[in-house]
Parts: structure tokens; C-alpha cells; sequence
């Protein structure tokens, strides 16, 4: 396969066989334009006169990120991804509070987005459902525990927080989003992907290395510890998939691709020193681990594993004694990063307090094992935790377990529905790898390892139940589900 990264073709691509039926671009397509243009000015038009000022750039700045939209639909879909990441700062745009929740610029954008890309798949007649039908039965899964979760925790409980949870799944848009970009435009959200991955990687790596900010998510920068106050990090949330699966297939292409071998394997190796960047040692070992199955699952392909395997182990090596060599104190902070899982778990510790959490989750859920406690719900006392960085305060509705917090949030609907993803996507997966195809199999194999990824980070972060990681992952399932689709078709 032939893999090339720019974002953008100067021609779009022709809407495959599958589908036949054309395009709509007549007078329809443009009073529905209109019509929504003048709706959303006059909204934030009429919203501008009595909340803040800050209200003003949506008036001028979100029909206009809607106009936009509707000609060239990557742009608002890529700012999203890079507001949800923090590669892009938010401060640009203004907050919606909306009913106790409040919806971020990137979440706005986003929803802006999937306006626009339904606009397109209604106009077009493109059928999303049936590239969806591999994992229906987990969308219904989840769609019941959002449904359950809403009800019990907002309608019931009237908890404060219950939207604050609800709006984190935006991220899901996502998935219809990228489903539409690969039957409109096939190969551009591989692109997209890869291009916001390197991107993000490059961001990372300059932050690590000057000490400049130049991440702005929430805890975009920050310091590692109070023994490494000279050293930041880089926390793009969600962003880290698009780094796993940049790497893995930009490898699996210097394995099989036949022009710019090389150019991708420098470009994973600059995917894998992002990863380093983030410090994160969930997402350290979910990769090592999801890196391992890569190799083990990758079809057959057209050169050798071993050469670019080779290649790249060594200029890992080689980039690893070079940090030792030019910033020291960087590579004292990774190796104290590694050795300090032997104090983990102790009162006061990251996984210690994690621990302690997720210990209170399970007695609520002793309590209320069918139907948990809804959005929003409280089952943890309100303290302060202490650590190395300081003390600060944790919420008592959020827990940092992904699989405790949708179980906790949606009941059993929560507990069966990260099963259900796996065995699905499992066994799509392995299909596909027994009739060895060529290109759909690999990027399969990556997005179903970057898959492992996130079940290993998921133990010790909230992966399936926060926007910038759904947004993430569903953008990848898109891609999954789009080689499902292609090899069906065969």
C-alpha cells in the first residue's frame, strides 16, 4: 500500500459503488445552509445579549465555523480533534454553560462538525448504518446505559453533576463523523489521523526538550515531580491513540509499503518519543504490550519485519543514550519514572490513592449492582489527597478507573459493554487476518492493538468515559470499520 501524509487531495474522491446513488448539490442543500446559518446567528446573536462577552465570538465565530463546515468539512473536524488534545488552545473561544454542564470549544466544534457531516449524509443518501452493523450491538448496549445512567442519575437523583458526565460522550460524534470521511474521502481520515499524531508527537517532544509550553490542554504542562520541578510533561488525553496507532502503522507500512519505508519509520519513531513525552506509565505499558500483539498479529506482508524492526530498536537506543548525552536531568526523570512503580501502591502514592478509589467504588456498587448510581453520582467522602506534588482536591463523583466508571455510571449496561467491544472487535479482527488481505488487515491489526492500548490505560484512567479519549477512539473504530466494510464488499 502506498501511504501518503498530507491532510488534504486538491480533488475529492468519488463516492464508492456501494452506495449508487449521486450527490445532491442543488437549491435543497443550499436554503438547508441558509437556513441553519441564520438559526445559529440569530441564536448566539440573542444569547450574546445577556450572558458574557465572550459570547460575541460565538455570534461571529461558530456560524461562520458552521459555513465553513458545509465546503470544507475536514477543517472543523480537525480544529475539534486539536482542541480536545490541547494542541490547539481553547482560550480562542468561549464555554456554553448548558443546564450544570458546561460545553467546552472543543465539544462545540465537534457537535458544529457532526451537523454538517449529517447534513452531507442525508443530502447524499450515504448509508451509515450499515457500516456500523458490525458493532450495532454494542452501540444499543451503550445507547441503554446512557438512557440508564441519565435516568436514574438526572431525572431521579436530580444530581448536580449528571449532564457534567453526560456531555463527556460527545465524543462518540466522532464515529459517525469518520464513517462519512471514509466513504466521501477514502484514505483522509488515515491521514488526519497520522498528521495530528505527528503533530501532537513533535509538540511533545520540543515541550519535553526546551521546557517551553506548548501543549494547552488541561494539565497540557506540567511539572513531573518536586525532585524534577526542571522537567515537564505533556498530557494530550486522547491524543495518545492517535500516537499509538501513527506508530504502529507507520510501521507495519516500512513493512509493507514499497516507497517511503524509511520516511514512515522515522515518522514512527517520532510517534513512539511523543508517547515517551507523556510520562504516562499505563499508556508505557498498554504500548509495549499492544507493540508485542502487533507483531504477533500483522499479516503477512510484503518485505520483512526484521530489518525495520531492527531499525528502529536501534535508533530508539541510539535516541535514548543522545537524551542522556544532551539533557540529563530528562533521562534521570524516565528512569525515576520506571523505578518508582516499587513505591506505588502505598498510602499517598498515585496508584495508592487509585486504589483507595476504586475500593469505595465497589462497596457503592455492592449497594446498587444493577442499576449503579447514575450520572453525576456521588460514592466517594470528599478529602484531599496527599503526594509528592503537593495536595489537591478530587472530585467525588469521578473515578479514574474506566471500567469501574461505567459501571458505576450505568449500571450493568456499563459492565457488559467494554466486554462486548473486545469480543466484537476480536472477532472481526481475526477474520480478517485468516483471509490475509493486504491493506484493510493492516490497519485492522494497528487500530485493534492501539484497542489494547486503551483496555490496559483504562485500569488507571477514566479512557471510556471522557471526550478527548471517545473522540479518539471512535475516529480509529471508523477506520476499523471502514477495511470491515472493504473486505465485504470483496
Amino acid at each position: 500500500m502506498k501511504l501518503s501524509l498530507p491532510l488534504w487531495r486538491t480533488a475529492p474522491a468519488a463516492l464508492p459503488a456501494l452506495h449508487n446513488v449521486p450527490r445532491h448539490s442543488g437549491a435543497g442543500a443550499k436554503a438547508f445552509v441558509t437556513f441553519i446559518g441564520l438559526f445559529l446567528a440569530a441564536f448566539f446573536g440573542l444569547a450574546s445579549a445577556v450572558l458574557p462577552w465572550q459570547y460575541l465570538v460565538g455570534l461571529f465565530g461558530l456560524p461562520v465555523l458552521f459555513l465553513v463546515g458545509t465546503v470544507a468539512p475536514t477543517v472543523p473536524f480537525v480544529a475539534a480533534l486539536l482542541l480536545l488534545f490541547g494542541v490547539m488552545p481553547e482560550f480562542v473561544m468561549a464555554a456554553l454553560p448548558l443546564g450544570g454542564a458546561t460545553l467546552r470549544p472543543a465539544e462545540l466544534v465537534l457537535i458544529f462538525s457532526f451537523i454538517t457531516v449529517m447534513a452531507r449524509v442525508l443530502l447524499g443518501h450515504i448509508d451509515l448504518m450499515n457500516l456500523v452493523k458490525p458493532i450495532r450491538w454494542v452501540l444499543i448496549v451503550l445507547a441503554c446505559g446512557l438512557a440508564l445512567g441519565f435516568f436514574k442519575g438526572k431525572l431521579l437523583a436530580n444530581n448536580t453533576l449528571a449532564l457534567a458526565d453526560a456531555r463527556q460522550y460527545v465524543g462518540w460524534l466522532a464515529l459517525p463523523i469518520g464513517l462519512w470521511f471514509t466513504v466521501a474521502h477514502p484514505g483522509r481520515l488515515q491521514r488526519v489521523v497520522i498528521g495530528i499524531a505527528l503533530l501532537a508527537a513533535t509538540l511533545m517532544i520540543l515541550q519535553l526538550g526546551l521546557g517551553v509550553q506548548l501543549i494547552f490542554g488541561f494539565r497540557g504542562a506540567e511539572y513531573l515531580s518536586k525532585d524534577f520541578t526542571d522537567v515537564t510533561r505533556s498530557a494530550i488525553g486522547g491524543g495518545l491513540f492517535f500516537l499509538s496507532y501513527a506508530a504502529y502503522r507507520l510501521f507495519l507500512h516500512a513493512c509493507d509499503g514499497e516507497r517511503w519505508r524509511w520516511t514512515a519509520l522515522f515518522g514512527c519513531l517520532i510517534a513512539i518519543g511523543g508517547i515517551v513525552a507523556s510520562f504516562n506509565r499505563a499508556v508505557w505499558a498498554g504500548f509495549a504490550i499492544g507493540a508485542f500483539a502487533l507483531l504477533l498479529l500483522k499479516p503477512r506482508t510484503r518485505n520483512s519485519t526484521l530489518l525495520p524492526f531492527v531499525v528502529l530498536i536501534t535508533f530508539v537506543c541510539v535516541g535514548i543514550a543522545g537524551l542522556f548525552l544532551a539533557k540529563p536531568r530528562t533521562g534521570d526523570a524516565i528512569v525515576e519514572r520506571v523505578v518508582s512503580l516499587k513505591d506505588e501502591g502505598r498510602r499517598g502514592s498515585s496508584l495508592g490513592f487509585r486504589f483507595d478509589e476504586n475500593q469505595q467504588a465497589l462497596e457503592a456498587l455492592r449497594r446498587n449492582p444493577v442499576t449503579g448510581i447514575g450520572m453525576g453520582g456521588e460514592y466517594k467522602r470528599a478529602y484531599r489527597q496527599l503526594s509528592t506534588a503537593g495536595s489537591f482536591d478530587i472530585e467525588d463523583a469521578f473515578i479514574h478507573n474506566g471500567y469501574l466508571s461505567l459501571w458505576l455510571k450505568q449500571g450493568v449496561f456499563g459492565l457488559v459493554f467494554p466486554v462486548m467491544l473486545f469480543v466484537t472487535l476480536w472477532r472481526y479482527f481475526w477474520r480478517g487476518r485468516r483471509e490475509q488481505q493486504t491493506t484493510a488487515p493492516l490497519e485492522q491489526t494497528a487500530v485493534f492493538s492501539t484497542v489494547i492500548l486503551l483496555f490496559v490505560s483504562a485500569l488507571t484512567s477514566p479512557d471510556f468515559s471522557t471526550s478527548s479519549a471517545l473522540a479518539a477512539i471512535t475516529a480509529l473504530l471508523a477506520i476499523f470499520l471502514n477495511g470491515q466494510s472493504r473486505r465485504n464488499s470483496h
